[in-house]
């Protein structure tokens, strides 16, 4: 495990999609979606050895994710807001993003 334990709020996947990810305007990464509970990845939910190859669910090393801090999952209407409010995002030219 890196750092503190995934809680699967999905931060990883929207700050910075692994090589197989793919723009998506709400989630960052095509494959990232809510099951009811928290953020998963279809690769993996369809082909478990992603997991590995990607670190997924090895735990959270980011000190500015205040998911983690506070130990809670965000919901789709928390990181939809959360999108909206990354202006950073938003400045950046088309052909930078995935």
């Amino acid at each position: 495990m890196i750092g503190k334990a995934c809680i699967g709020c999905g931060f990883c996947c929207r700050k910075g999609p692994c090589s197989y990810g793919g723009f998506d305007p709400v989630t960052y990464c095509k494959h990232l979606f809510w099951d009811g509970e928290r953020w998963r990845c279809h690769l993996i939910a369809m082909s478990p050895p992603h997991a590995k190859v990607l670190s997924a669910g090895e735990g959270c090393c980011c000190g500015f994710n205040t998911y983690q801090r506070e130990n809670r999952v965000p919901t789709p209407e928390e990181v939809e807001a959360d999108r909206k409010a990354d202006t950073t995002f938003h400045e950046l030219p088309l052909r930078f993003r995935r």
